[in-house]
């Protein structure tokens, strides 16, 4: 069978164009675009393999992940020695670690000393230095010294006999 022109689809007179695809060349062919990839993948591996773990974080960590660990559990806990190193965390410019300080210390104390982690940092300053003044008054006394932490309104609850 033959085929002509019309057959395939293109009028007669008019030839079809083939445009071929330009491909982008990198310096050094396709084996230097693979061996960049590789090594910026090694680069983000070692980088990524310097940080500890979330679960082993500190207050101090420069992690925020690992900070924000530590400050969850701390609340969770109701840690009371940790009061201190969390209201440090209030002065923080990232403002997770603010919002997770301020919940970590209700939890633990009850209080918020007019805290608002959105807050300007004057107003910010200001409840810190709240913070500061009620933790060196209480500090043999903090509330929710206890590993229980503050008393909530179910466990003032008395059961009353049948």
């Amino acid at each position: 069978m033959m085929l002509d022109m019309t057959t395939i689809g293109v009028r007669s007179g008019v030839r079809p164009t083939v445009r071929p695809t330009r491909r982008r060349r990198t310096a050094g062919g396709p084996a230097a675009g693979l061996l960049l990839g590789l090594a910026v993948a090694a680069a983000l591996g070692s980088i990524t393999a310097c940080t500890p773990a979330a679960s082993s974080g500190s207050f101090t960590s420069p992690d925020p992940a690992s900070k924000l660990y530590a400050i969850v559990r701390a609340g969770h806990e109701r840690d009371a020695s940790a009061v201190p190193q969390l209201i440090e965390q209030l002065n923080s410019d990232d403002q997770a670690v603010r919002m997770y300080a301020i919940g970590a210390l209700r939890r633990i104390t009850g209080q918020d000393h007019g805290f608002v982690y959105y807050a300007s940092p004057a107003k910010r300053e200001e409840a810190i230095a709240r913070w500061l003044r009620a933790y060196s008054a209480n500090t043999a006394n903090v509330p929710g010294a206890d590993r229980h932490g503050p008393a909530r309104k179910a466990d003032t609850v008395t059961a009353e006999a049948p």
